[in-house]
């Protein structure tokens, strides 16, 4: 007979045969070995989830509170905008800071944070000028 519910319902749907059933109640069962441990290996050689991409630029990004000026960019064949300070602008312009995506919002974020989403996020930076040695 078949040992659970579920088991009991394939069965009467015919998807599963009752000797296979009967010969699967017959198995002992094998102890797992070292599965907690082979996931959380594997686990640590993905990479970073989503979550960690938006956590970096969050703790690190540069706050627009008084951005009175639009710094225009484009993103394939569409241009885009975000409000910035004037200051803001100049890094910008200077490559001393950088527009990343996060979902459906875009962050100012420093060179440094910056260079490192290039190699962990290369799809998240959206703009990053070159470093000008001029300052304005």
């Amino acid at each position: 007979m078949a040992k659970n519910a579920l088991q009991e319902q394939l069965a009467k749907a015919g998807l599963v045969d009752e000797e296979r059933l009967r010969k699967e109640d017959r198995r002992p069962a094998r102890p797992r070995r070292g599965g907690r441990r082979r996931q959380q290996r594997q686990a640590d050689q993905r990479p970073a989830p989503q979550a960690s991409l938006a956590e970096l630029i969050y703790t690190n990004y540069l706050p627009r509170f008084g951005a009175e000026l639009d710094y225009h960019f484009t993103e394939g064949p569409k241009v885009r905008w975000i409000a910035v300070t004037r200051e803001q602008r100049r890094a910008l312009a200077n490559g001393e800071a950088a527009i990343v995506a996060v979902g459906d919002a875009y962050e100012l974020v420093p060179r440094d944070v910056a260079e490192q989403l290039r190699s962990s996020y290369p799809d998240a930076l959206r703009v990053l000028n070159p470093r000008s040695s001029s300052r304005r």
